[in-house]
């Protein structure tokens, strides 16, 4: 078999080496680049506002961040809303919040440590270069992944934790690639399935918990649901100055309700 012949067949058979699966080092707290990023505050949240503005966040900042760059090997993020109260972690830089009713976006980057403080650099200057878009922002040196994620999601097992960090790393990424500055979202991608499918996959009927029992029937557990009926719908537009919304159905009695917590 000639060099070139080889080397084709080499290709197919060698496995990829996952950039997160085999890089234990991810798990370090000292690891990741870990920021709050505040929207200008406001005694009431506008829930369209609100989404735009984590939108542009998210197009304007954090991907030419993360995008094509092989230091971050990990993005996560979400938004929140009203605020959660203090970090567990660390601070490097931290604010006095005006109010309880306050946007952030939490950002959290891995990196090698010897990249830590230029990925740093670039996020703090992206920030300024984009005067009036982050009201504030805070930073922490920390990012316990296995208090945090191992606990909640890895069973306390290591390798575990690190097919979550994986997972949601995927979806982030996925997500800045359907966003758009106009609609949100691309309109030829099925949004509203992306959080349906996953709950299929996981078996569709999620309890809340086995004390979340239906306020209707008093007999049911509270299930997810991925489905809004018109009745609902309207319940869901009265309720969005509250973040997180999650809808819930009795799985005895049908009965369908709005929470605000985490579930």
């Amino acid at each position: 078999m000639g060099i070139s012949r080889f080397s084709e067949w080499l290709r197919h058979r060698v496995t990829p080496v996952d950039p997160v699966l085999t890089k234990p080092d991810i798990l370090r707290e000292n690891n990741w680049v870990h920021f709050k990023l505040y929207k200008t505050p406001s005694l009431s949240i506008q829930w369209k506002t609100a989404l735009d503005w984590y939108h542009e966040v998210l197009i304007r900042i954090v991907k030419p961040l993360v995008e094509n760059n092989h230091r971050v090997r990990v993005v996560l993020f979400g938004f929140y809303a009203p605020d959660y109260g203090v970090d567990p972690e660390e601070y490097k830089k931290q604010i006095t919040r005006p109010s309880a009713h306050v946007t952030y976006i939490r950002l959290r980057l891995s990196v090698a440590l010897k990249h830590k403080a230029k990925v740093e650099r670039k996020l703090v200057d992206s920030i300024g270069a984009h005067s009036g878009l982050v009201w504030e922002y805070e930073v922490m040196r920390t990012y316990h992944v296995r208090n945090d994620l191992g606990n909640r999601f890895g069973s306390n097992d290591d390798s575990q934790t690190l097919r979550f960090v994986r997972y949601w790393d995927a979806v982030c990424r996925y997500i800045m690639s359907i966003l758009t500055p106009q609609t949100n979202w691309r309109s030829d991608v099925d949004v509203r399935g992306i959080p349906h499918m996953v709950t299929n996959s996981l078996g569709s009927t999620l309890r809340m918990s086995s004390s979340a029992s239906c306020p209707a029937c008093r007999n049911g557990v509270m299930f997810l649901e991925t489905q809004i009926s018109p009745a609902t719908g309207q319940q869901v537009t009265l309720s969005l100055s509250s973040l997180p919304l999650f809808l819930v159905r009795c799985g005895t009695c049908n009965h369908q309700d709005i929470v605000t917590c985490n579930v």
